[in-house]
């Protein structure tokens, strides 16, 4: 029982992580941005988030959806996207536990087509080299979350 609850919990805290990772992606990828150079910042005024402001899910619920600095709405996109991810990585964990191999491949394919989605219905979609570089970005860091889920399962026995 407990090894199910810790099963999920890393489950859920990486599918949240996760999904803050896409949401940054999707908004970079159809902005053109670089995804690795830039801080993370308010759409409305360019102020740089604070680690206190980057905590998926939570961060936008405590500031009630607002920036801190110019007080701008953010998108309640946001933590839809979060916890959507979290709630695939969730699913995943509890369908196929022990293995963490088709966690990795739902939330991988998952978070690859909501950004596939979401730039072609805005008439961003462009398969190019950012995509491919963003690709590997998310295959990398699946790669992260499976050593970490890895060491879950083998701490539980």
């Amino acid at each position: 029982m407990i090894y199910r609850i810790v099963r999920c919990l890393a489950a859920a805290i990486c599918g949240l992580v996760m999904g803050a990772y896409t949401n940054t992606l999707e908004y970079r990828l159809r902005s053109g941005m670089s995804m690795v150079e830039k801080d993370c910042h308010c759409t409305s005024c360019g102020c740089v988030l604070q680690l206190r402001d980057q905590i998926p899910l939570l961060s936008w619920l405590m500031l009630r959806g607002r920036c801190r600095n110019c007080g701008a709405p953010i998108s309640p996109r946001y933590p839809l996207v979060e916890g959507g991810v979290m709630l695939l990585y969730l699913l995943a964990a509890l369908l196929t536990a022990p293995r963490v191999i088709p966690v990795l491949c739902v939330g991988a394919v998952g978070i690859l087509a909501y950004i596939a989605i979401s730039l072609a219905v805005r008439g961003c979609f462009q398969p190019n080299r950012r995509w491919l570089s963003g690709a590997g970005m998310i295959a990398y860091y699946q790669l992260l979350i499976g050593v970490i889920l890895t060491m879950v399962n083998i701490a539980l026995g």
